[in-house]
């Protein structure tokens, strides 16, 4: 659990020089995350197109725009870090969402080396991790073309990793450190 200190070292890091934030939530990890959708303030978007049957529209990733004073950016910040709900964009700023979400969804499929595709399942913390630092530098360009940066959680629930298009590996935020002494890291 974060402590109210780690939580707002968080809170700035992602929210720092207004960038425009969006949460890319996984639908397997978070109960019931269609209904707190539709009864929060957020503007949301789920990943997946058309009418979906219901076990699938539970399960579904949804992209959310986050409010930096919003109840639901408090619960993904407080609750969601912690229990891996999904990871945090920082988009160009006034990205619409509707652009967002196409890029994205053209990402859901991987091809392995070996030919054959699979689901990419970025908005998995621990998937985004892993998959990541494996893509070639066109392929991360890419991905990262709309968005400036992601975070995700490190190696501890109290600190965060930070990707972006510059290179594979996400840099280290201790969020348990001063106020002062906050600065990102590369690490291998």
């Amino acid at each position: 659990m974060l402590r109210r200190s780690q939580l707002e070292a968080l809170r700035l890091a992602v929210f720092d020089r207004q960038r425009t934030v969006y949460a890319v939530l996984d639908g397997n990890k978070i109960d019931k995350l269609a209904e707190r959708l539709y009864a929060s303030d957020a503007e949301y978007a789920c990943l997946f197109s058309g009418k979906l049957v219901p076990l699938l529209e539970a399960s579904a990733p949804y992209i959310v725009r986050l409010n930096p004073q919003g109840r639901f950016a408090a619960s993904v910040l407080c609750e969601g870090w912690r229990r891996r709900w999904g990871i945090l964009l920082h988009t160009r700023e006034n990205l619409p969402m509707h652009e967002l979400r196409e890029h994205l969804r053209g990402f859901l499929r991987l091809v392995t080396p070996d030919g054959q595709a699979k689901c990419f399942r970025y908005f998995d913390p621990c998937a985004f991790k892993r998959e990541v630092p494996n893509l070639s530098e066109s392929e991360r360009r890419a991905f990262f073309e709309p968005i400036k940066g992601a975070w995700v959680q490190g190696p501890t629930s109290s600190s965060a990793l930070y990707f972006d298009r510059h290179g594979p590996h996400g840099r280290l935020l201790e969020l348990a450190a001063p106020a002062a002494a906050y600065r990102l890291e590369r690490i291998a």
